[in-house]
């Protein structure tokens, strides 16, 4: 089931303390952005977060971890109950931010399988995993 738009409004007004935020559609379901750096998806109106060092610091105990879809990597999945709390939310995001690599250093594959049909899209997925 895709994630609604309100979902991804929801999510973005959570986390807009933590940078220039924003979402693009993404085979067929949300990327979260933090300054240009895929941090999380949003899937089946749930919010996962890329994992990292200092995400699983931020997060203490409290790591839920699971695949955003069918094969994907497990990542840390944000219940909704923590969505209200602004601070929180854009601190793990800003944590994140801060561990994840901004390069295209490895080829991007998805193309030709159809998981990604741009090329912003294929880069930000191998981000991603």
């Amino acid at each position: 089931m895709a994630t609604a738009q309100t979902t991804v409004d929801v999510i973005l007004e959570a986390i807009a303390g933590a940078g220039a935020v924003s979402a693009r559609k993404m085979f067929g379901e949300w990327g979260i952005y933090c300054d240009g750096k895929l941090v999380a998806l949003a899937c089946d109106d749930q919010l996962f977060v890329k994992v990292t060092e200092a995400g699983r610091a931020f997060l203490g105990e409290a790591v839920d971890l699971a695949p955003p879809y069918p094969g994907a990597k497990p990542s840390f999945r944000v219940g909704g109950g923590r969505w209200d709390d602004a601070d929180w939310m854009a601190g793990l995001v800003r944590a994140t931010w801060g561990s994840c690599r901004w390069g295209r250093g490895r080829r991007c594959d998805y193309r030709a399988s159809g998981i990604a049909t741009r090329l912003d899209d294929c880069h930000a997925v191998m981000r991603f995993i």
